[in-house]
């Protein structure tokens, strides 16, 4: 499907943002370029959409050099980058519409939008301007728009990196809910090795612009990840839970009384008499 040979990419004359990487990735993976940030993941991802181009090397998608590559109508690519671009003012339902109305929708623009707008669970911000969005929110409307398309080739680019683990085992639900499958190639990018684990049946380790290990994951040993995964979160939550109540009950406990001493008039009269 996709395959990269003795690719270099050079940004000055000293700096190469990718060194001679040779990659090759097939329908039905998913591959996670795991490395620190400037290592070259996004460099390699953006080579794939043609936003880049190699200084050397042949890079080849379908059996097509990149150069000559259709992708209207050789493949169907979807890319999500770090900062996906949207019309920020306009709501996530015009924001949505717009890319159906591009591609000329076969006249059921309005179905598959509310379909989607349920399957991402965009029912209560679908009217909200995009500006006013959270980066999960934002994330949630760029896999929206993707799913409107039967893709060969899904891009993601580090947008793990800054989401809460609920949100990021939200996002990974849903990528494998709607683009996981035997005819599609997922590569995503990012810096911890934690997450890649969760998502990805492949791991390809980057560093200073080379791969410097390339690992397939068992199914089973991927499945006993995302396993260990919720169960920490599982017990994260339950500590809080716990820590919650305990606060809430000192706070609910009644203040204890302090006794004083009182002397009533018989026990005054009685002590009255001893003394005589």
């Amino acid at each position: 499907m996709i395959s990269l040979v003795n690719v270099f990419v050079k940004y000055t004359k000293e700096f190469y943002a990718l060194s001679n990487i040779t990659f090759k990735a097939d329908r039905g993976e998913i591959v996670a370029l795991v490395g620190p940030k400037d290592s070259g993941k996004t460099c390699l991802l953006r080579l794939l959409t043609r936003l880049e181009k190699a200084d050397r090397g042949e890079i080849y998608v379908k059996d097509i050099p990149i150069h000559k590559l259709d992708y209207k109508t050789d493949i169907s690519m979807g890319y999500i980058p770090y900062k996906a671009s949207f019309f920020d003012k306009k709501t996530v339902f015009d924001n949505l519409k717009y890319v159906l109305d591009i591609r000329k929708d076969d006249g059921k623009a309005l179905e598959k939008i509310n379909e989607a707008i349920i399957n991402f669970r965009l029912e209560k911000i679908q009217d909200e301007r995009i500006y006013k969005l959270s980066l999960f929110q934002k994330y949630l409307v760029s896999i929206a728009r993707l799913s409107f398309r039967k893709l060969d080739v899904v891009l993601i680019d580090n947008i793990f990196e800054e989401l809460t683990d609920e949100e990021t085992v939200e996002l990974i639900r849903l990528f494998k809910l709607n683009f996981v499958n035997k005819n599609t190639l997922v590569i995503f990018a990012t810096s911890d090795e934690k997450i890649a684990r969760m998502f990805a049946t492949r791991l390809c380790f980057i560093e200073y612009g080379v791969i410097t290990k390339d690992l397939k994951l068992a199914e089973e040993e991927q499945l006993k990840t995302q396993e260990k995964a919720l169960q920490e979160k599982n017990k994260t939550q339950e500590k809080e839970q716990t820590q919650t109540n305990q606060k809430a009950i000192k706070k609910a406990e009644p203040k204890k009384i302090t006794k004083t001493k009182t002397t009533t008039k018989a026990s005054q009269t009685k002590k009255a008499k001893v003394t005589k």
